[in-house]
């Protein structure tokens, strides 16, 4: 049951990765894309001077290539916190890899069975655990002042869980 519900995870964590992969692509593409948009504002203009005359950008042009800026700009912030998202997601990953070998060699040295219910009542509470964590790591990115408590709450919910699946064991 453990190690299903592992699995289950992994498999989540991966297709989070694999979404992420994808909005890093195209948000790699929108950069390439604006990059090319300024330099082609900002040759066109070149082209239409004549040699040896102050270059001056075309209003409607000077307007769209701020924009374009300021939208690279966030396109480059965005990408950064997707960035951060993937490496933590791979992070996890590891871990879960790590922990289902764990749980395979217990499996295949311990003969210990465990009850029925005590199995479903730990898993339960690991399950609880884990939400627990994730929601308090969301609340974190919120920065707010008042997510902070609530991050507080959730990480002692989370941990009197682990301590209760400790004291079963």
């Amino acid at each position: 049951m453990l190690k299903e519900f592992l699995k289950n995870y992994q498999s989540e964590q991966e297709a989070k990765k694999k979404m992420l992969q994808n909005k890093q692509d195209e948000l790699h593409i929108r950069i390439r894309e604006t990059t090319q948009f300024i330099l082609y504002l900002e040759k066109e203009d070149e082209n239409d001077c004549e040699p040896f005359t102050p270059r001056t950008i075309y209003p409607h042009h000077k307007e769209r290539i701020s924009d374009l800026k300021s939208e690279q700009k966030s396109l480059l912030g965005e990408q950064k916190k997707v960035e951060a998202e993937l490496k933590d997601v791979d992070y996890r990953l590891t871990q879960i890899s790590d922990i289902i070998k764990i749980v395979e060699q217990s499996e295949s040295t311990d003969q210990v069975s465990i009850p029925k219910d005590t199995y479903d009542m730990i898993i339960s509470e690991l399950n609880h655990a884990v939400q627990s964590i994730d929601k308090c790591m969301r609340l974190m990115d919120e920065e707010k002042s008042t997510s902070n408590m609530q991050c507080k709450k959730e990480m002692k919910s989370a941990l009197d869980c682990l301590y209760n699946v400790i004291g079963l064991l």
